[in-house]
């Protein structure tokens, strides 16, 4: 078990200047650009479903990701496979992912290009919409998640409005339920704890930017959020220097509009 992250806007290469975005035809109100905007209610969706539709992204320097992940999509059984590619023509193939809902990813070996390209194999039974892209270099901690100490919750964004008779009226505010994410530690030393407030919730501006975690690496669970916006802990004499938790809130995805 491994615990990685992906911490604020710059750590995700695709949300760089001087990034440009080709790929098959999009709907003009849902950009290629929308794939990496930090907001993954901004999405992006192709003019129609077509056979293994991509999207393409150029740098304009050579980039050595080693990390990717999907967030908020609608692809369905249409597709039998997804995978990262790169070079000008996405020629070289880097990863085939393992479909999951409401996100996916999945690590490779870095090898710098300029040219990145996702590519979902096969025809989706309606255009693909996705609502994030994160392309970069995974980042751990030198002390991981304790031992037991990872919980994990479900919701669905939801507007609800009682009635005078009590009846409760719901209309959901998105596609896919979201999660909250708990995560408790025991850094031994400063240095460790300094990780956690500087590496993880400093560089996502403790959530002014989003934060992406796969917390097990045996799962197939990533979530693009934003944590608390405070954190506390206790010291234990003797033993661990700090105990403490860090509460992540997935981002809600696109809502769409039947």
């Amino acid at each position: 078990m491994a615990f990685y992250y992906i911490s604020g806007l710059a750590a995700n290469l695709l949300s760089g200047s001087g990034v440009t975005f080709s790929g098959d035809a999009d709907d003009a109100n849902f950009p290629h650009e929308n794939v990496a905007t930090g907001r993954p209610w901004e999405m992006m969706r192709f003019a129609a479903a077509g056979t293994d539709d991509y999207i393409h992204a150029h740098f304009s320097s050579g980039v050595s990701p080693d990390f990717t992940s999907v967030h908020f999509h609608n692809i369905d059984s249409g597709i039998t496979a997804i995978q990262l590619r790169r070079g000008a023509s996405g020629g070289t193939l880097v990863a085939t992912l393992t479909k999951a809902s409401p996100s996916f990813w999945g690590t490779f070996t870095g090898v710098s290009d300029q040219d990145w390209r996702l590519t979902f194999v096969g025809t989706n039974s309606s255009a693909i919409y996705v609502g994030e892209w994160v392309l970069g270099v995974k980042s751990t901690l030198t002390r991981g998640i304790r031992s037991g100490g990872l919980s994990i919750g479900y919701r669905m964004p939801q507007r609800r409005i009682a009635s005078p008779s009590g009846i409760v009226l719901a209309h959901n505010l998105g596609e896919h339920r979201v999660r909250a994410l708990q995560m408790d530690f025991g850094p031994i030393n400063d240095t460790a704890l300094a990780e956690q407030l500087n590496d993880v919730l400093g560089d996502c501006d403790w959530g002014e930017e989003p934060l992406v975690i796969v917390p097990d690496s045996s799962r197939n669970w990533v979530i693009l959020g934003r944590p608390a916006e405070s954190m506390g802990g206790v010291i234990i004499p003797g033993g661990l220097l700090w105990q403490d938790s860090i509460e992540i809130v997935e981002d809600p995805g696109p809502l769409i509009v039947k």
